[in-house]
């Protein structure tokens, strides 16, 4: 995949990278911030939703650029620093999985009172004691996985493209 001869995943990756850590801050801002949530959590939906379009963007067209360019696993070591790009690619779509599913159970789950006069967009929730604490943690957890796995996969892609031994 390419546009005028510039293959498309160094282009795609961009959105991931601004998507997921986009995602994992609505997301944190939706289980910790109350009195905003009625907005906040429309916003943590979308972003969560594209971030996991833009990783298996991302995913389709690094797998179109070693399709379309062969020379590039002929290396060894490239080939090892590919490998470890992509299993940590795998590892960044779980993780916004995971945020994505917890972002839709908070988005169902927590109370969104509306700041609006009309009470429009407002939401009860559903009244568990337990659950919002519960919430809170796991997406926290989730944010903070998903960050880290967006930087350890490019830093994974950006060693195998600009960490190559002269001569190799």
């Amino acid at each position: 995949m390419e546009i005028d001869g510039l293959p498309l995943h160094p282009l795609v990756i961009h959105l991931a990278i601004g998507l997921v850590p986009l995602s994992a801050l609505a997301a944190v801002a939706l289980v910790l911030l109350h009195k905003p949530r009625w907005l906040i959590r429309w916003v943590a939906m979308l972003a969560t939703f594209g971030a996991i379009g833009a990783v298996m963007l991302a995913r389709v067209t690094g797998a179109s650029l070693l399709r379309d360019r062969p020379f590039l696993t002929s290396d060894p070591r490239l080939n090892d620093l590919l490998g470890t790009h992509q299993d940590r690619a795998d590892l960044l779509l779980v993780a916004v999985i995971i945020l994505t599913v917890l972002v839709v159970v908070a988005f169902a789950a927590l109370p969104a009172p509306s700041a609006l006069a009309s009470r429009r967009f407002a939401h009860a929730g559903v009244p568990r004691r337990w659950l919002p604490p519960v919430l809170t943690v796991a997406v926290l957890a989730a944010a903070g996985f998903a960050v880290v796995m967006v930087m350890l996969t490019g830093h994974a892609g950006a060693t195998a493209v600009w960490d190559i031994p002269e001569g190799g």
